[in-house]
């Protein structure tokens, strides 16, 4: 594990201007540079980098972060992992703790087979450009196909020999371990241990991050008793689930694109991407998991399905359109002309008629669906009723409910059936999903459980309330004493007390002012940043604690730091330069804003206080009418007890409300 203070030292070296300036070009506006932001489309610039503060804001799309969160968003890295991008980059030694040994020697394995695969890939290129064989039997069939050399060598593609051996005498020459080759799947387990891939065209499968997890290999001539296409096995660096073909080459143009489109095969993805459509990866011939949907949202929510001609088989793809929709994916679907896949079409179409073809024949998947189950059902009365039933499977899938009640609409019409009849049945599936998954966790656990969790899929129904007036302006409160305190609670403040002069940092005061008082800030993400707070070490160097803050884990409070230093507005200094208008800055009046703030936040709190005191109070005295002689005198001495709580916490609203110059009506 990298050590803190590694992670620390990366963080004061990496230049965010630098870091994202190898992504958008930057232009200076005041303090700060502005550019296109690179994680959306946009005309005019509303991504911002602030040197000072080290952190990007997009006021477009909402992401931000620092250098490393920058890394990882836009290269899609993990956290370890752009930590040591950037150390590279900085000539930052990497410390890490010590390891069991059980974690080193899992660690060092691990490695080793990274190691091995990149240099076996690199033997396959190799094999295809310089070997005579190669040439002639690979690289010929490669351009044959359309492939130019460029492409060829964006995906690494290569050629494994035909000889028995030749791969496992590299491999023996380089001093790899045999049962690391026979893991990787690269020699075979029998006793000849001859080479598993031999005479095809191999197509490397590389993980997010560049690294070679396993291959593909394609016979250039079938041969009887052996597949046209085998893959490495599964390993502790290659899990098929977790991983698409072309991600790596595509994953900054689907970002850019906001889009996905997803096909079956190696060369789909190959002839795709040559011909401008860069945004596209593949399940690698397997069938479409979960892994690899979720993988796909970290990039967009929007995928569109790429079908050949033939529609045989097509009602298989039903299964993964289901699983898209299950992880709340927004879904499209291009049938191409009989007797085409991706790969064909792409290679006799110009890039601009393929991106009219896939534009205007996406559509979405209740139309596609449909399409094909109703043509099945041939006015078959019982088979139409099948198919609504199938229709109304995938539509309660739907997570957001006004895309449901569109998409319910629209199979109204298309099926004529009423549309009550559509909401009875998928709010009949909802329920039954819900109570299937209760009755599962409660068999796990005695603890009562939730009917639904969070992004479940709600029935049709009238939504919640919405926050009144007051609620919203109490979170308001709480958070804007949050923001205060975050940007400026280094800043010294002068009290004068008891004909005594001291001074403290606005954060102590902060912390000081609802302790005194025991308040507890009702909104949760406001008191995890005065927890978070309390808990540092205030004498550290404030920056360092605004960075704790961007790297905390719960990503609420991240973005919301972020949000609190990047502000879009900026005060003019032609106000006073050239039209003599002089202006107040909050950080001028801090001690005036702070005080205010808190002393508004306080009053929140007890006015709350108040009103449930108020109403302990009244059913205290119901229970007391009601009661036996022996418990009354009990029940009286409650109401006391909570009748001076309640007159102590409104004389401290009214002195609140004073300095505060409102006024209470309760």
């Amino acid at each position: 594990m990298i050590t803190p203070d590694t992670i620390q030292r990366v963080r004061d070296a990496a230049r965010i201007e630098e870091v994202v300036g190898d992504f958008v070009r930057l232009r200076r506006r005041g303090a700060n540079l502005i550019g296109l932001c690179p994680f959306h489309n946009e005309k005019s610039p509303s991504f911002s980098v602030s040197p000072a503060k080290g952190i990007f804001k997009c006021f477009g799309c909402g992401k931000a972060g620092d250098s490393l969160g920058f890394l990882m968003e836009v290269d899609q890295m993990t956290y370890p992992e752009a930590v040591r991008k950037l150390a590279e980059r900085y000539s930052i030694d990497i410390e890490e703790r010590q390891q069991s040994p059980e974690e080193q020697e899992q660690a060092q394995t691990k490695e080793t087979l990274f190691q091995i695969n990149e240099a076996i890939a690199n033997w396959f290129q190799t094999q295809l450009w310089e070997s005579e064989e190669g040439q002639i039997a690979a690289l010929s069939y490669f351009r044959e196909r359309g492939f130019t050399d460029d492409t060829i060598r964006a995906f690494r593609l290569g050629y494994a020999p035909k000889s028995w051996n030749s791969l496992g005498d590299y491999a023996k020459e380089k001093g790899y371990k045999e049962e690391y080759l026979q893991t990787l799947g690269l020699i075979s387990k029998s006793d000849r241990k001859t080479d598993v891939f031999r005479e095809r065209v191999m197509f490397p499968i590389l993980g997010t991050s560049g690294r070679v997890l396993g291959f593909g290999g394609r016979y250039l001539i079938k041969k009887e008793n052996s597949p046209k296409y085998i893959n490495s096995p599964e390993s502790e660096i290659y899990l098929k689930r977790e991983v698409l073909y072309g991600l790596f080459q595509g994953k900054q143009r689907i970002i850019k694109e906001d889009e996905c489109y997803l096909v079956e095969g190696y060369t789909d993805v190959i002839s795709l991407f040559q011909a401008g459509i860069q945004n596209v990866v593949s399940s690698s011939g397997t069938s479409l998991t979960s892994e690899q949907i979720r993988l796909i949202r970290r990039f967009t929510k929007k995928v569109t399905l790429l079908y050949d001609g033939d529609a045989a088989g097509i009602n298989a793809s039903f299964r993964g359109i289901d699983m898209l929709l299950e992880e709340g994916m927004e879904v499209r679907v291009v049938l191409f002309p009989d007797g085409d896949d991706p790969d064909s079409f792409a290679r006799k179409t110009d890039t601009e008629a393929l991106k009219t073809f896939l534009k205007n024949q996406a559509q979405n998947f209740l139309a596609f669906k449909a399409h094909i189950l109703m043509a099945e059902a041939n006015n078959d009365p019982l088979k139409k009723a099948e198919v609504l039933r199938q229709m109304a499977d995938s539509l309660a899938l739907i997570r957001d409910n006004f895309s449901r009640i569109t998409l319910i609409q629209d199979c109204s019409q298309r099926m004529e059936v009423p549309e009550e009849m559509l909401v009875s049945e998928i709010n009949r599936r909802i329920r039954k999903r819900v109570s299937e998954r209760n009755q599962a966790e409660h068999s796990q656990s005695a603890e009562p459980k939730e009917s639904a969790e969070a992004g479940d899929n709600p029935e049709l129904s009238l939504p919640e309330p919405a926050q009144s007036h007051k609620e919203i302006q109490r979170e308001t409160a709480q958070l804007d004493l949050i923001r205060l305190t975050v940007l400026y609670g280094d800043r010294l403040l002068h009290f004068s007390e008891n004909e005594q002069d001291f001074t403290i940092n606005a954060l102590t005061y902060v912390l000081d002012e609802l302790d005194k008082d025991n308040i507890q800030l009702p909104n949760p993400l406001a008191q995890a940043f005065i927890e978070t707070l309390d808990s540092l070490d205030q004498e550290e160097r404030w920056s360092e604690i605004q960075a704790v803050l961007i790297g905390h884990e719960k990503s609420e409070i991240q973005h919301k730091v972020l949000d609190f230093l990047q502000s879009p507005y900026h005060l003019s200094q032609y106000w006073e330069e050239r039209h003599n208008i002089l202006t107040e800055r909050e950080d001028t009046l801090l001690k005036k804003t702070l005080a205010h703030s808190i002393l508004s936040v306080k009053m929140n709190v007890l006015l709350d206080r108040s009103d449930a005191l108020r109403e302990n109070l009244k059913d205290l005295q119901i229970k007391q009418r009601e009661a036996e002689s022996n418990v009354q005198e009990e029940l009286q001495l409650k109401s006391i007890e909570t009748l001076a709580e309640l007159s102590k916490i409104q004389k401290l609203i009214q002195r609140f409300a004073t300095e505060l110059s409102r006024v209470i009506i309760r």
